[in-house]
């Protein structure tokens, strides 16, 4: 078994996002009616953390998280959405678009919308690094957000 490290500047960035989490990131609901998504990202939007996206014309869901430079285009990521017990491991690929990201298609939209709709802590992780999804703002634009996106 292999064991991938992640990047220093990555571990660093998400460590910042966690202890700032609260104050310095906010939960928007952004797009439109062909393509809403869900996005939690800092406030004066210089970094994006997680978003959620609807593809309504598709009838699929996305989501793609930063990775940090280190990570190679093509590379296997698993994204992970935990809620106490719950936890959604999603599979997706590193691309390039403006950064690089993470980015897992057709992911399971109900089971993705029913963990971030939990009461209480929600922490997104990839490989060993993890962070914070703050739940101040979350279930509002959670609830904007499953209007816009017709997936069901």
């Amino acid at each position: 078994m292999t064991t991938q490290r992640a990047p220093a500047a990555v571990l660093a960035s998400l460590a910042a996002e966690t202890a700032g989490a609260a104050g310095d990131w906010q939960w928007l609901v952004q797009g439109d009616e062909d393509n809403p998504y869900l996005v939690y990202e800092k406030r004066d939007r210089s970094e994006s953390g997680f978003p959620l996206i609807c593809d309504n014309a598709a009838r699929q869901a996305e989501v793609s998280v930063p990775l940090g430079r280190a990570a190679k285009r093509g590379q296997p990521v698993t994204i992970a959405l935990i809620a106490g017990e719950q936890r959604i491991a999603l599979k997706g690929l590193a691309a390039n678009d403006n950064g690089v990201y993470g980015h897992a298609r057709r992911v399971p939209y109900r089971a993705v919308v029913g963990l971030l709709g939990s009461a209480g802590r929600v922490r997104l992780a990839i490989g060993a690094r993890a962070s914070e999804l703050a739940e101040a703002g979350r279930h509002e634009r959670l609830r904007e957000f499953v209007e816009l996106c017709k997936i069901k």
